[in-house]
């Protein structure tokens, strides 16, 4: 007799817990934070190959953009997969489809969408897809959504129809499985399945956090070692081009080597963004300060790269030269920039659109009191961070 074997669900693989303040506070500030230093890997001009010398404006936005932008991605996928198993509760792993079919899937789609709109209003209907390409541009399906970065929601979405398989294999053979994500990581073995290979890796870290088989304590426990070893590791990668050959990124022979350094970047970026968390407790007004405009980073992660596309089209209108000190300024605001829109719009869209508003978040609109704590420059800090 071959007995079944069925895969776990979520509600059937967690008991019930909940967030301590601090956990939740600190969640709070690496999403701030990590989408913030994202922002700086898609603003113009892209670079199209590595600088040569770290002394020029090049190289300083090369640097910014490879140790502070691509290694803030990580965490935010850690994050994912945590939460998703955090605050499960007694749902299935249908109704956590279903509810990421709003949260993640619809801004996905409704954003993109924005995208093309905006495209076919200021470069004309030729930049339309095809009726065929329409849910590729959307969604997509086999490769970047038209709002590119975007494709970090389509790639947490696939993380969680995969989740029951991943705990499936985190409760019977863990190491094999991260082994195996490694390797994915490395060689791309899931071919279009993840757009970046990496993040389920990432994901499947946050459901062992959630599981309670690993703890991010470790982090701060060795803190002294961990924060300057990782960004040590995150700086020298980030330099390389400017002391190393960096001619074999362009062949596909020596892609794994990209990739070892890359997966080796995301670990240290993650590390050093969580410790982060910790060293901002410290100081309880800033930490209530970021904190207040968590229910606007999401708008501000979807929209950035139109916010940052209309700065730079006044930025190109005015006659700046590129590389010059009002370029520079506008490379090292353009998060922060980015962030007071998207408080400026959410505050306007709240007004006229509350329904569209609720669709492009996923249905987390910020409230009017939400709105007033990002504007009051005076607030007091809660009582877990004094």
């Amino acid at each position: 007799m071959v007995s079944k074997t069925t895969l776990p669900d979520i509600a059937e693989t967690t008991s019930p817990k909940t967030i301590s303040p601090t956990m939740s506070s600190r969640i709070k500030i690496a999403r701030v934070c990590c989408i913030l230093a994202v922002i700086y890997m898609h603003i113009p001009p892209y670079l199209i190959d590595p600088p040569t010398t770290a002394f020029s404006s090049s190289g300083i936005i090369w640097m910014i953009r490879e140790i502070i932008g691509r290694s803030s991605v990580p965490l935010l996928s850690i994050v994912s997969g945590y939460l998703l198993v955090i605050l499960a509760g007694s749902k299935s792993w249908s109704d956590q489809v279903g509810r990421k079919i709003l949260t993640v899937v619809v801004p996905l789609a409704l954003w993109s969408a924005v995208i093309i709109a905006k495209d076919a209003v200021l470069d004309g209907p030729a930049t339309l897809p095809e009726v065929s390409a329409i849910p590729q541009h959307l969604f997509g399906i086999s490769g970047y959504p038209r709002n590119g970065p975007l494709y970090f929601l389509r790639d947490v979405f696939v993380c969680v129809l995969w989740t029951p398989v991943l705990l499936y294999a985190l409760e019977r053979k863990p190491w094999v499985l991260f082994a195996l994500l490694i390797a994915n990581s490395i060689f791309n073995l899931d071919g279009v399945i993840f757009t970046n290979s990496a993040i389920v890796l990432f994901f499947a870290i946050g459901l062992a956090f959630a599981k309670g088989m690993a703890s991010p304590d470790i982090i701060d426990r060795h803190s002294r070692i961990l924060a300057p070893l990782s960004f040590a590791i995150l700086l020298a990668i980030g330099c390389l081009p400017f002391y190393a050959n960096y001619d074999w990124i362009g062949d596909h022979e020596h892609d794994w080597a990209l990739r070892v350094l890359q997966l080796v970047d995301r670990f240290a970026g993650a590390i050093l963004f969580w410790w982060a968390t910790k060293a901002l407790l410290r100081f309880p007004r800033l930490v209530a300060f970021t904190v207040a405009f968590e229910p606007v980073i999401f708008f501000a992660f979807c929209g950035h790269t139109l916010i940052a596309g209309a700065i730079w089209m006044c930025f190109e209108t005015l006659g700046f030269r590129i590389g010059g000190t009002a370029h520079m300024l506008f490379f090292a605001t353009a998060p922060f920039v980015g962030l007071a829109a998207s408080v400026c719009a959410t505050f306007v869209l709240s007004l006229v659109a509350p329904g569209f508003l609720a669709l492009l978040l996923g249905g987390r609109s910020p409230s009017l009191p939400q709105f007033r704590n990002m504007l009051a420059l005076g607030r007091r800090a809660p009582a877990q961070w004094n």
